[in-house]
């Protein structure tokens, strides 16, 4: 049983294909919500440092993609939210150090 169900918020998944340097907008979240991200899974085709931005704001600061550290990145909350954008209305932004073609999903519910 998951207790954010129970309250109507409904966990959704969105895909993430985009080459958009310096950001690019994931998700846009409704006025009076936040973004709550549940997992969150990215795979950079090239070197790149990657950001999680709540509009400008870091929520998860620079994340190095290489091939010394693998371009594959995934995280996962056990049923909890791993991150939230900051304030309701905020969008869920991706920041890219260069233009590099970067593909993944999310998961996500939108809270009051």
């Amino acid at each position: 049983m998951n207790p954010y169900i129970e309250f109507g918020n409904a966990i959704k998944t969105t895909f993430i294909n985009t080459s958009t340097s310096p950001s690019s907008t994931l998700y846009t979240t409704g006025a009076s919500q936040k973004c709550w991200v549940m997992e969150f899974y990215l795979q950079a085709e090239a070197d790149v440092e990657v950001s999680i931005l709540s509009n400008a704001t870091a929520i998860i600061g620079l994340i190095n993609f290489t091939t010394a550290t693998s371009r594959e990145r995934h995280w996962g909350g056990h049923g909890f939210p791993i991150f939230k954008t900051l304030v309701a209305g905020d969008d869920l932004n991706l920041y890219l150090s260069s233009a590099v073609q970067v593909n993944g999903w999310f998961t996500y519910m939108d809270m009051q």
